[in-house]
């Protein structure tokens, strides 16, 4: 941003999780996604901003152009409903964080706010400068779960790239395969597989869309998870399977 380049941020997990909120915020506790979750653990909202308005009215969060991931609840207050039924909002101070959001960037350009796939894929991103896209109250789901309201991370990967590469003075993207993360959390193995080949094809995605002489795509891990593939499994093994000595199944 200081050089004058496009941001954006693509997660499945909520957009003001921990590791995209890095991106853009300062918190002296990483779960103070909205102020509601500050004040329950009887901080002062009003001394340390939450994630979720760091985001969309913090110096930086502010400038980021395309956001795309889940956790409409912590930008929401709690009479709002959702779209999808449920539960509503999680905000303590009425502020709808997302309405800010449409209604400051459409002062500066062609804004768009989605949170359903099929919106998502119907984004004119030729003429798209801003995109909000939040496709679920919490966490998107998993792969494995079929929810066809949440779009691919790779769809995502993709929708963000045709609106930055637009940007002459070129761009950052943060992309995140979250789920991978908490399906490990949760002992998910085929699900944390599946999350891997999403991540992968997302990858694949922004390689396809890119000059490897002009654009620097790093893929790393922020820490280790406890599912692991070791042992002495034979060559074709069913990774999902549970094996003794020697691939004896």
């Amino acid at each position: 941003q200081d050089a004058g380049r496009s941001t954006g941020i693509v997660t499945v997990t909520r957009v003001t999780h921990a590791s995209p909120a890095g991106t853009y915020a300062h918190t002296a506790e990483r779960h103070w996604e909205s102020d509601d979750d500050i004040n329950d653990d009887g901080g002062d909202p009003d001394l340390c901003d939450d994630i979720a308005e760091q985001l969309v009215l913090g110096d930086t969060g502010s400038k980021i152009k395309v956001i795309m991931g889940g956790g409409r609840q912590k930008l929401t207050p709690k009479h709002v409903d959702d779209p999808e039924g449920g539960d509503g909002g999680k905000r303590d101070d009425d502020k709808n964080l997302i309405e800010t959001w449409i209604n400051q960037k459409k002062l500066l350009g062609n804004a768009s706010y989605v949170w359903h796939r099929n919106d998502l894929l119907a984004v004119d991103t030729t003429n798209t400068e801003y995109l909000m896209g939040l496709f679920d109250w919490g966490h998107m789901g998993f792969k494995v779960d079929n929810d066809v309201s949440n779009p691919s991370l790779r769809e995502m990967t993709k929708t963000a790239i045709e609106i930055l590469q637009k940007d002459t003075n070129g761009y950052f993207l943060f992309v995140e395969g979250g789920n991978i993360d908490l399906a490990h959390h949760l002992n998910e193995y085929r699900s944390a597989l599946e999350e891997a080949v999403e991540f992968e094809a997302a990858i694949e995605q922004a390689v396809s869309m890119t000059d490897p002489q002009e654009t620097l795509i790093l893929v790393t891990a922020d820490h280790s998870q406890p599912i692991v593939m070791n042992g002495y499994q034979e060559r074709g093994s069913d990774v999902l399977g549970e094996w003794g000595e020697r691939g004896e199944q």
